[in-house]
């Protein structure tokens, strides 16, 4: 009995450490990929941003590699409405762009992706003027800073999350058609009926930046001056004969978010007239009041209202007496010839006025309902390969002739 007893203990023993034994060897749940987790933290980030859900959704489909996210992500997310204009170029030619009909999910493939992709966790003080990134599809990604604003490929961008794996930041355009390279305008030449030379604008640029340092045609010069990166002060000359005579200074005042908020139109160090500058809640001009020292009431006001893109629709201006102007303005969906100069309330301001309307896309068309009368033009473009004009020519209801703009661009 006693025997018995030993040897089902003894059976005991081996059938526990049998059965430790299996447990320590069974094999455990396997350990979830590093990729796998950060993936999962950036599409709980990106769900949380409702102006990226495409993006987003795309995101989903993305496979990472645990050497990719070793060091973190930094995410430039477009928005919904940038994908939704978005087409992804297979070729430019002179007049067109042939476009692939993908829906805005579908547009994102794997390496347009990982375009807007970055390995390591990318701070605002990280994003250095002149700095090359590279995308994790190898893209290059030039950071261009001017004051607070900082650009990826002349593409603005705005920080709304920050975690510990991953920075993301949203950006108004898809950066698979955009390059490292900044296109600036250098020369504007203007002919009529394709015969008559109309006249040439030249501009010039301080140092590396797309800061204009001067712009001057056939009658008039501007000359500009910056305090780190902010004008300061702007000089206009008249021709005479084979030199320059100067007219006035423009002396600006700053507000705290960097931007124009007063010009002081100076003759003879005497103030003659002054503008004041306001700004909507995206920084756009929105509101210029023109007075003179004569009055003490604004003698003029010009509004300007804006498309999710930022280009002007709308621009009403407000004469004394109560009379107004209305020009509505529809845009292609093209890269702007003033796309990488930033700052709105200079060119308004300048010789290059015009301007304002080709900072974001391209004046396609536009109409102008003033008192009694409505007229309207419209405007064909020729684009190089990144999607920049190169000429366009403009028709007018009010004359037969056709102007014809050619544009030649400084490549940085």
């Amino acid at each position: 009995m006693k025997k018995s007893f030993q040897n089902f203990a003894l059976t005991g023993c081996i059938l526990i450490l049998a059965f430790a034994s299996c447990k320590k060897n069974s094999p455990s749940e396997p350990e979830k990929a590093k990729s796998e987790t950060v993936k999962e933290n950036v599409a709980t980030e990106l769900a949380k941003k409702t102006e990226v859900a495409t993006f987003a959704e795309a995101f989903k489909n993305i496979v990472l590699t645990d050497d990719e996210v070793n060091e973190g992500l930094t995410i430039l997310a477009p928005t919904n409405e940038a994908l939704k204009d978005y087409r992804p170029r297979t070729s430019f030619s002179k007049n067109s762009i042939k476009l692939l009909a993908d829906t805005n999910v579908e547009k994102l493939t794997q390496e347009r992706l990982k375009d807007h992709i970055v390995k390591g966790i990318l701070t605002k003080a990280d994003f250095t003027h002149g700095k090359i990134l590279i995308s994790l599809s190898g893209k290059e990604l030039k950071v261009t800073v001017e004051g607070d604003k900082i650009s990826i490929n002349g593409v603005e961008l705005t920080l709304v999350s920050s975690s510990g794996s991953q920075m993301i930041y949203t950006i108004p355009e898809v950066l698979t058609n955009t390059e490292s390279k900044i296109y600036l305008p250098v020369k504007i030449s203007y002919t009529i009926d394709d015969t008559i030379n109309a006249g040439i604008t030249n501009i010039a640029y301080v140092g590396n930046t797309s800061l204009i340092a001067s712009v001057e045609d056939n009658m008039f010069k501007e000359e500009f001056v910056y305090n780190e990166g902010k004008i300061q002060k702007a000089t206009r000359f008249q021709k005479n004969g084979a030199s320059w005579i100067k007219r006035y200074d423009v002396n600006y005042e700053i507000n705290g978010e960097g931007e124009i908020s007063r010009m002081n139109i100076m003759r003879a160090d005497t103030l003659n007239d002054y503008m004041l500058v306001s700004y909507n809640s995206s920084q756009k001009v929105s509101l210029i009041k023109y007075y003179n020292t004569h009055a003490a009431l604004s003698h003029r006001e010009a509004n300007y209202e804006y498309d999710v893109k930022g280009n002007v629709v709308k621009f009403t201006d407000f004469y004394p007496g109560g009379d107004k102007g209305v020009v509505g303005y529809q845009y292609d969906n093209r890269n702007g010839i003033f796309k990488h100069v930033k700052n709105q309330a200079l060119l308004i301001n300048s010789l290059l006025s015009d301007g304002i309307f080709y900072m974001g896309n391209n004046v396609v068309k536009n109409q102008v309902d003033n008192p009694g009368m409505i007229t309207f033009e419209n405007t064909n473009y020729e684009y190089n390969d990144w999607g920049y004009p190169v000429k366009y020519i403009k028709n007018s209801s009010t004359s037969s002739v056709p102007v014809t703009i050619t544009i030649e661009y400084d490549v940085k």
